[in-house]
């Protein structure tokens, strides 16, 4: 046995009928490429997975990803061309993600080629992929020219970027694509004079292709154009086509111009934005198409970013929030996600308009937002009240945004109502304890009582950071009554839900509250006929304890512990045990 071959072991396995089994062999290809040497990798296990690459996809793939990690065992960097010839093949399989994770190894294995090998054997490589006759092939040499172009001479940089111009001008529109997606890499490692010269008519002839799926891609490189050309011509005819786009009789290509625009304004001038990128964007947000508008949305926190905050703020406040207040206002079933978006940015417009602008302009829209009909927008407004409260200060949020947070305790969908317990802590320190009172303490039982778990889980595990902000003395005079009184209730759920609450807040209340109130309640439901309620009393005396005089525990708390101890309900007698260790 110990004269068996390891590649005759590898071809017996990936003779096996089963492919799980073929594939785990091809896991272990590392392991023996080890056994044979870097050599023997080199001159026989190479050449027999070139040879024998007949076989389903996923073995495919995973040879494709492990000869990635094949550099040291056929010698290091001075050998890695060798394995460029099984991927070479790998990259023209059918198969889409067999030809990416191909090109992608051939990709990690050139950057620790040296430059002599990268002439000799890569790009001869890429010539012939990209000559092939099938496009499978002409569609993977697009993903490597970048790689191949950044450190090889001048003549074989011309070489490489007159196959990319025929590719860019293939009859097939799969590898017209493959063009438009790698372009961008392309122009990251040429000089602006070759981008300028060369690859803008690529990209013009790209982003008016017939196929929509070309355009879009296309556009995808704008930003990238913009950063090595600047504000050459060439640069502002780039944003010229990219304003072409945004006009685009595909919703496609106009979604994809909203997606890069926030790359495209990242380098560009603040005089291009304000006169070219600004206007662009205001016709985004005004697309017959939602998912346009949605994504021009996204873009509007990021607007002038890099520029001086005055700045910023006149862009958004004479370009954009007359449009914003309109997607507000669009109530329509179509226009749902725009204002979901909207809901979810808003909190991120405050800073950049300033506590003033923010109560003129955006609270209006808060408030309609809060009104929404559509409960994700409800939902995201609510958990972006933190963020408005830092801008716009207690006074303004208890007045505006209050009322309609009372209003909303009985919000139909259990997560707006979730969200909203989540927030509570924050506006009861905003908006202080008088206002609290008046207005939202009310909520507190609403919540502790509502029909959806964890609405009522969540409640319970607020009211400590409510009893943070207001004091012990309030919690007694205000939470814990609340709590002694739901403890009475009929409803077995309530009984429960008031134990629970007494649970998180036993350790933030004054000791006096727990002494008069809770501990009367808490050994009254010791003796509850529900034992679900029984065990959770014997909790909540366990973690009353602590807060007691040895006196009182042993008058009145070792009594009913042991009582509970011995209950026929083994739960309970459980918590009783522990409460008493």
């Amino acid at each position: 046995m110990a004269d068996v071959h390891p590649v005759d072991i590898l071809i017996e396995e990936l003779q096996d009928e089963d492919v799980q089994n073929r594939l785990n062999s091809v896991k272990r290809l590392s392991t023996i490429a080890l056994a044979l040497g870097e050599e023997k990798t080199r001159s026989e296990l190479l050449p027999y997975l070139k040879d024998q690459l007949e076989d389903e996809d996923e073995i495919r793939l995973e040879v494709a990803s492990e000869l990635a990690k094949f550099v040291p065992l056929v010698g290091g960097e001075a050998y890695a061309h060798f394995l460029i010839g099984p991927l070479e093949k790998l990259a023209q399989i059918d198969e889409v993600v067999v030809r990416n994770k191909a090109v992608e190894s051939l990709c990690i294995i050139a950057k620790v080629m040296p430059t002599a090998a990268l002439e000799s054997e890569l790009v001869p490589c890429v010539e012939r992929l990209a000559r092939a006759d099938f496009f499978a092939p002409r569609s993977s040499a697009c993903g490597l020219f970048a790689t191949a172009y950044e450190r090889v001479s001048a003549d074989k940089q011309t070489v490489l970027r007159t196959a990319y111009a025929n590719l860019c001008h293939d009859d097939t529109p799969m590898v017209r694509r493959a063009a438009a997606t790698h372009l961008k890499d392309l122009v990251e490692v040429a000089t602006p004079k070759v981008v300028g010269a060369e690859l803008v008519p690529l990209y013009n002839k790209l982003v008016v292709d017939d196929q929509d799926s070309v355009r879009l891609l296309a556009v995808g490189a704008a930003p990238a154009f913009l950063k090595s050309l600047g504000t050459s011509d060439a640069g502002n005819a780039i944003v010229a086509t990219l304003n072409n786009s945004s006009k685009d009789r595909s919703w496609k290509v106009r979604n994809a111009v909203a997606e890069a625009y926030t790359d495209a304004q990242k380098v560009s001038t603040a005089e291009r934005v304000k006169a070219e990128l600004v206007p662009v964007l205001v016709r985004l947000l005004r697309d017959q198409e939602a998912e346009v508008r949605t994504h021009a949305v996204f873009q509007l926190p990021h607007v002038g970013v890099d520029m001086p905050a005055g700045d910023r703020q006149t862009i958004l406040l004479t370009n954009f929030m007359t449009h914003v207040g309109d997607i507000a206002s669009d109530a329509s079933e179509g226009n749902n996600h725009v204002r979901v978006a909207l809901s979810g940015v808003v909190g991120q417009l405050a800073p950049v308009l300033g506590k003033d602008k923010c109560q003129e302009h955006l609270m209006p829209i808060v408030v309609k937002l809060l009104k929404d009909q559509y409960h994700e927008v409800r939902l995201n407004i609510v958990s972006k009240l933190g963020d408005l409260q830092a801008v716009i200060g207690a006074d303004q949020l208890a007045s505006t945004v209050v009322p309609q947070v009372a209003a909303m305790a009985k919000d139909p969908q259990w997560r707006v109502r979730l969200a909203l317990v989540e927030q509570l802590p924050m506006i009861a320190a905003s908006i202080g304890q008088s206002t609290f009172d008046s207005k939202l303490l009310s909520l507190v039982q609403v919540f502790l009582t509502d029909n959806v778990y964890a609405v009522r889980e969540a409640m319970t595990g607020q009211l400590a950071a409510l009893i943070t902000t207001f004091g012990g003395p309030w919690a007694g005079k205000s939470i814990v009554p609340k709590l002694v009184q739901m403890s009475n209730e009929t409803t077995y759920l309530a009984r429960l839900t008031s134990l629970f609450a007494i649970n998180a807040i036993v350790e933030a209340v004054d000791t006096s509250s727990i002494v008069k109130d809770i501990l009367p309640a808490v050994l009254k439901r010791a003796g509850d006929t529900v034992p679900n309620v029984r065990f959770n009393a014997a909790k909540a005396l366990g973690n009353i304890i602590p807060r007691l005089e040895a006196s009182v525990v042993k008058s009145k708390v070792t009594p009913v512990l042991t009582k509970l101890a011995s209950d026929a309900d083994p739960d309970v007698k459980h918590f009783a045990a522990l409460a008493q260790a």
